[in-house]
């Protein structure tokens, strides 16, 4: 599903895209600012890179959140 989506609106996922739902399980409010951390950590997060957020919900919300770091 993701891939469709990020295909559809140019996103690139090979490199770029990220999940630790299987290292932290469902984490709800926090899911931004981890994956924030984990990608300022890892080095591929870094000045100037445009950052898209995707975090998927029940039924029909979600969240999104993009952003010039």
């Amino acid at each position: 599903v993701f891939e469709g989506a990020f295909e559809k609106y140019r996103f690139s996922t090979s490199d770029q895209f990220r999940t630790y739902f299987p290292d932290y399980g469902n984490i709800g409010s926090v899911s931004f600012p981890l994956g924030l951390q984990l990608a300022q950590e890892s080095g591929q997060l870094k000045r100037g890179d445009r950052v898209t957020f995707f975090c998927p919900s029940g039924g029909v919300q979600f969240g999104l959140l993009v952003f010039r770091y």
